[in-house]
């Protein structure tokens, strides 16, 4: 079994878990700080397992400096050491109220006709009666469309973030930070597995 894929797994889970608890700020700190403790041991799980084989730890010191030259990688790896050794993972909660709304501009022009002679007046006769009745249905259907608009105007979406309070890392949801240093990760694990292949039998920790 390969323990660093293994706690990448492990990481997502708690991320989706942290995101499916938006809503009460405990169990989603709760979440997210099991999130990043199991981030930051995927490279230790990785030594553990290869710390035998031939050219890894050639590789590997070149997997560490990339991570210190990526400042997403410093600061979790700061955050893991801060939540299991000092304090908690700080986050601020921000809620989004995204509106729809239809609008609709409706006009109606009314028009009256004054026509010369009699011979006009009763040639267009049939016309002048039909008119306000059509005016009556114009209003009926801009009645019903405004009803129709109504119908279909869409409910408010909210939605809950949470973000760290380090202005460097405020502009981008924790829970993305997080999905993003997992990814990382996996691509150094894919990499090791390339070069490496899989952990040999017995050194899965059971």
């Amino acid at each position: 079994m390969n323990l660093a894929r293994d706690r990448i797994i492990q990481g997502r889970f708690f991320v989706q878990k942290a995101e499916e608890f938006s809503s009460d700020r405990e169990a989603f700190r709760y979440f997210l700080e099991a999130s990043i403790v199991a981030a930051r041991s995927v490279t230790l799980l990785l030594q553990k397992q290869y710390s035998n084989v031939s050219g890894f730890e050639e590789w590997y010191a070149t997997v560490q400096k990339r991570l210190s030259e990526n400042p997403l990688a410093r600061f979790l790896l700061e955050k893991r050491n801060y939540v299991l050794h000092a304090g908690i993972a700080s986050v601020r909660k921000v809620i989004n109220v995204a509106l729809h709304e239809v609008v609709e501009v409706d006009e109606a022009i009314s028009i009256k006709v004054i026509r010369g002679s009699w011979k006009s007046k009763l040639r267009h006769l049939p016309q002048d009666l039909i008119y306000p009745l059509r005016e009556k249905l114009g209003e009926i259907k801009r009645r019903y469309r405004r009803l129709r608009r109504q119908r279909e105007d869409k409910p408010a979406e909210v939605s809950e973030n949470y973000y760290f309070e380090e202005p460097e890392w405020s502009k981008t949801s924790a829970t993305e930070l997080l999905k993003r240093q997992l990814n990382d990760l996996e691509s150094v694990v894919d990499e090791c597995v390339q070069r490496f292949g899989e952990p040999a039998t017995g050194t899965n920790g059971g």
